[in-house]
């Protein structure tokens, strides 16, 4: 059988709408059929994920998934509902299906295995019934992590423990989940969302929390403002740009790697400008973690190739259009000096004057080109988008292995229309990998974290801190060498004037060298100092300094046990936050920094 075709572009995402939902156990008769009746029209209406508008074909498929822990009372009710409806429904349940059937009242356990059996999925918390209240707790919080929006059957009153529908929906208006409230006494239905008001959810308490009533209108609006691709001309014109985006493994732009070697930092290599086939250079680098895996006997392979094939076009993108960047930042310096350069030789050597001319229409030529194809060609949005894209994608595949919220939560606080198309891409790509994979139990947690420890923390924390020792030696050495090129400059200014004051022949003969390297001295160390300050090695050094520094306390604490579930994901999340900081600076810091012709 001859191996699957290589892609072509980037994957399209596969958009899934992830409803969780809640309630309450002791519900019967009419209060029950008031929830039923609420849940079949909020259904039929979040279902219509295909009238979304999607014109450029952005998305591969749509769905709507319900997330149910199928107990007694409203979450079997609503699994029924969603199941009759044709809404494939993934189930989360805190013990094995015996365990949690036997902990169940007897007239639900049918219900129990038969809606089991149906569902698309299945996921165990890993403590099972030893600790059965923090197993209820662990399972409340993944399926949050999994929801877009949470369903919830409620009667208002105080929760009665971890775990319990109050605690559950005050977690979710924490998170910044909209909450659809199901009153069982048959009051209105509403919405409660923190970013109706344009408020932070994290203190949010959940009697504050902003409402609005739940007609066909608003629900339209949930499903739109959480899935909708981005509607700015700009925003929707980079993402197609980045589907449409094809393997460049040639990089002829060497002028980054060059600097680094003639500067010391490191030597030139091949794969400065040959690169291996993306899907192969990633597989290398993520093998250690899929086979540090392979014990666990749990069905992550299929999730993480596919968090690793998005990943592997946005992470080599990156480095392409980094170094194309990077290099056109260099030339339009060095084209500049060289320009000067040459009108400054053309004073000592006026018999080749046109050659010169010649020479210096090329370098300022040269200059404007570069700067006006790699501006047109956006080679600098290109590689922030891109790097910024690839680290949020590099974060799931620790993130979804232990259930911890992922890059979804982007698209609660605003419509996902208005956001980046990076953030819209990566939740997209989030809400196609369905649930986390089963962990046996604490071992099996333990074993995960240690593989994201070693195979990604670590990794993450010695690239930092190998980058903060090459950006402080790169500015260091440039400002050495701009310096020292002022200094001779002074020097010689100052030896020529000392020499025509006292009249020295020599002096007196060599002027014009004199002038042209007084020119030509600082116009070199003008050039170096403007590629030192355009780049901002020493701010790349102290942001790298800093992220690694925060890495490694979250690398610490993981290898301090016992870790049980709910601590990983904490941990993972820790870790996440860190990387998008980091990356949050780093993308400020360049945002405006576009090629441009050197004053």
């Amino acid at each position: 059988m001859s191996p699957p075709a290589r892609p072509s572009h980037p994957p399209k995402p596969r958009l899934c709408l992830s409803v969780g939902v809640t309630g309450h156990r002791d519900l019967e008769g009419e209060t029950l059929a008031h929830g039923r009746r609420e849940a079949e029209r909020i259904f039929t209406t979040l279902a219509r994920t295909s009238a979304l508008a999607d014109p450029q074909g952005i998305v591969a498929t749509h769905e709507t998934a319900v997330l149910s822990q199928l107990a007694a009372g409203a979450d079997q009710m609503f699994a029924d509902v969603a199941v009759g409806a044709g809404i494939p429904l993934r189930v989360l349940l805190p013990f094995n299906l015996v365990d949690y059937a036997a902990s169940l009242p007897e007239a639900a356990r049918p219900k129990l295995r038969h809606l089991a059996g149906l569902a698309r999925g299945v996921w165990t918390a890993p403590g099972g019934v030893s600790d059965p209240e923090r197993s209820y707790h662990v399972t409340g919080m993944v399926m949050l992590a999994q929801s877009d929006i949470l369903i919830a059957l409620w009667d208002g009153e105080p929760g009665r423990g971890p775990g319990g529908t109050a605690a559950v929906i005050d977690q979710a208006v924490r998170q910044g989940i909209p909450v659809i409230h199901i009153d069982p006494g048959g009051g209105p239905t509403r919405v409660l969302r923190s970013a109706f008001d344009h408020l932070g959810s994290e203190r949010l308490e959940l009697a504050d929390a902003p409402s609005r009533p739940c007609d066909e209108a608003m629900l339209q609006k949930l499903r739109e403002d959480l899935l909708q691709p981005p509607t700015d001309p700009d925003q929707i014109g980079a993402l197609d740009a980045y589907l449409a985006e094809q393997e460049r493994r040639l990089r002829p732009r060497l002028e980054y790697p060059l600097l680094l070697a003639i500067a010391g930092i490191h030597t030139l290599k091949r794969s400065h400008l040959f690169v291996a086939p993306y899907d192969e250079k990633t597989r290398a680098e993520w093998s250690p973690f899929h086979t540090h895996l392979t014990p666990l006997e749990i069905d992550s392979q299929g999730l993480l190739n596919d968090i690793q094939d998005a990943f592997s076009w946005s992470d080599q993108l990156a480095d392409h259009y980094a170094q194309i960047y990077r290099g056109g930042t260099i030339l339009n310096y060095v084209a500049a000096a060289a320009a000067v350069l040459l009108a400054l030789v053309g004073v000592l050597a006026p018999q080749i004057k046109p050659v010169l001319l010649a020479l210096e229409l090329m370098s300022l030529s040269a200059l404007i080109a570069n700067t006006v194809i790699g501006n047109r060609r956006q080679w600098h949005r290109r590689w922030l988008d891109y790097r910024y894209l690839a680290e949020q994608l590099r974060a799931m595949r620790s993130l979804k292995l232990v259930g911890a919220f992922g890059p979804r939560m982007g698209a609660n606080a605003q419509a996902a229309a208005a956001m980046p198309w990076t953030d819209w891409y990566a939740a997209a790509i989030w809400r196609g990998l369905g649930l986390p994979p089963n962990l046996r139990d604490g071992l099996d947690v333990e074993r995960v974290v240690a593989g994201v420890a070693a195979h990604e923390l670590e990794p993450q924390i010695h690239y930092h801190e190998a980058n903060s020792h090459r950006m402080h030696a790169l500015d260091e050495r440039l400002h050495r060498a701009g310096t020292a090129l002022f200094v001779v400059s002074l020097a010689a200014s100052l030896l020529g004037l000392l020499g025509y004051l006292a009249r020295v022949p020599l002096v007196m003969e060599s002027g014009e060298v004199l002038t042209v390297v007084g020119a030509a001295l600082p116009t070199i160390g003008a050039a170096l100092f403007g590629i030192r300050g355009q780049s901002d090695f020493i701010g790349a050094a102290r942001r790298s300094e800093e992220t690694a520094r925060r890495l490694r306390r979250t690398l610490e604490r993981m290898r301090v046990g016992p870790m049980d579930l709910s601590l990983a994901a904490r941990l993972m999340e820790d870790a996440a936050e860190t990387m998008a900081a980091d990356l949050g600076e780093w993308r400020t810091t360049f945002l405006d920094r576009r090629l441009a012709i050197p004053s």
